[in-house]
């Protein structure tokens, strides 16, 4: 476990270390001091001109030196609400970056200290037809969200990105050469033909040898070893694994998605390939579509990958999120929670807290939004119609489940 620190008092439980030294460039060209920031109160940038960084979010860090927490920021103060006892960190990422920006050595004041962080959507191109996504950020899911607006189902307009963003970032302006933390995300970073030319230009304006790269994948494929190369040459690579279950969920909502026993082998080539990787991280997404794997996932991980971190978020909003479920579907989902943790090869009690924790978020925030249920309920035969393939093959607990519901036609 990385050291945590108790930042000589200086967390008050509202302040963050992100808005003096952190910005994200979303696909939208809006920046934001970090990803779990609302979106609603993004920046518009058409570039990054002298002081739109250390200005923009100047009235944020007055409201947290005066101790005012921002609705903008509520992600972050609802999710320390589940910090495990005895925890120093909050468990969030104004907790990470707390810890990681070392707030207990600043004497904070309301002007930005300088950009050492960015995260930045490197493109739409993307291998995979995730169902909790949208053609904003896979170049694959144009023609699905078309097709379900033709059937009168709601989503996302299709939305195209530009071609050429990967020239729009590296002429962003920023002083490369002072960051010490880029995230890239994607789409699909590692399908993309932008991402070597952005290693690239890291490695002409930037300080390689004191740069963390950060690269969310859905390591459903290997670069080539040239790009491995350059890799090597950073300070360090965190590979982030985005899978979401330990069964055949993952493959029908990431949909081509080779499988998850694929996926980890692949990910655990470019453990021995990256030279520089010192964390092995796993991330997923649960949707009303896999939720009810969540605690035979944290069984799996805890019983054969036990040095991998693991961490996880529920979508939060629309037909694909737990939190809009009709009540009989929350309780047949916990029901199927606790019948895994009632099996005797069940690993004990850290699982026990992570799957006691996820029952406490959607218990909370739980609102039943009938028009987003159906939504849901008709999504599921319209795609398996598109995609050739069957909820019941993939995930028989649900089709069965939702046998029961008169809004799921098949």
């Amino acid at each position: 476990m990385a050291k945590l620190y108790d930042y000589n008092g200086k967390d008050d439980g509202t302040v963050c270390m992100m808005p003096w030294v952190f910005t994200t460039v979303t696909m939208k060209n809006t920046i934001r001091p970090c990803c779990a920031f609302n979106l609603d109160n993004a920046v518009d940038i058409k570039e990054i001109k002298p002081g739109i960084i250390e200005d923009s979010f100047k009235w944020l860090r007055k409201d947290m030196l005066a101790g005012k927490k921002a609705d903008a920021c509520k992600s972050c103060y609802e999710n320390e609400k589940f910090t495990p006892p005895g925890d120093i960190q909050p468990k969030s990422m104004r907790g990470q970056a707390n810890t990681d920006y070392r707030l207990d050595l600043q004497n904070l004041d309301e002007e930005f200290i300088g950009l050492k962080g960015i995260e930045l959507s490197l493109d739409n191109i993307c291998n995979l037809q995730c169902k909790m996504c949208d053609s904003m950020f896979s170049s694959k899911l144009y023609a699905r969200d078309q097709h379900l607006i033709d059937l009168d189902i709601k989503s996302r307009k299709p939305t195209k990105v530009p071609k050429q963003r990967i020239e729009f970032i590296k002429a962003l302006g920023v002083d490369w050469s002072a960051l010490e933390h880029i995230k890239i995300l994607g789409g699909e970073p590692f399908f993309s033909p932008n991402f070597e030319k952005l290693v690239d230009h890291l490695l002409e304006e930037a300080t390689p040898d004191n740069l963390v790269l950060e690269i969310v994948s859905n390591c459903t494929n290997k670069i080539d070893t040239r790009i491995i190369d350059k890799l090597n040459l950073f300070k360090e690579v965190i590979l982030t694994c985005s899978l979401d279950g330990i069964n055949d969920y993952n493959s029908y909502q990431r949909w081509g998605s080779p499988g998850w026993e694929e996926t980890l082998g692949i990910y655990e080539w470019y453990q021995i390939m990256l030279t520089n990787i010192k964390k092995r991280h796993v991330h997923s997404t649960y949707s009303l579509l896999n939720m009810n794997g969540f605690a035979a996932d944290a069984k799996w991980f805890a019983l054969n990958e036990p040095e991998y971190r693991v961490s996880f978020q529920f979508v939060k909003e629309g037909d694909q999120s737990p939190y809009i479920a009709p009540p009989m579907y929350i309780d047949w989902l916990i029901e199927q929670w606790e019948n895994e943790m009632d099996a005797d090869d069940w690993p004990g009690d850290d699982c026990t807290r992570r799957v006691e924790n996820a029952i406490s978020k959607i218990e909370e925030f739980n609102v039943h939004s009938k028009g987003d249920w159906r939504d849901f309920c008709l999504k599921i035969p319209a795609l398996d119609k598109y995609y050739d393939s069957k909820l019941v093959d993939y995930n028989p607990d649900l089709h069965e489940y939702l046998m029961g519901d008169p809004q799921y036609e098949v």
